[in-house]
């Protein structure tokens, strides 16, 4: 968890405006602010991310990121 905080850390210095850390066994997220001192937990599958600051009008649930598609082989 140290190690994970620390680079978190080092981007937000660095100027990144928000960093997302998943967590895919508890299908949780993360989201850290450079001009927040919050962090923001997503841990519900229908919860929305609030990620229009970045990527306006793009919504994700959490639903969606931890989607993971049926692949199909090849040629089918």
């Amino acid at each position: 968890p140290e190690d994970i905080l620390a680079k978190v850390r080092a981007f937000l210095d660095a100027g990144t405006a928000q960093v997302w850390v998943a967590y895919p066994g508890i299908r949780e997220v993360h989201q850290y602010f450079r001009d927040k001192p919050i962090v923001q937990t997503y841990q519900h599958p229908e919860e929305m991310i609030d990620a229009d600051t970045l990527l306006p009008g793009i919504q994700l649930s959490i639903a969606d990121i931890f989607h993971i598609p049926e692949l199909k082989p090849r040629g089918e």
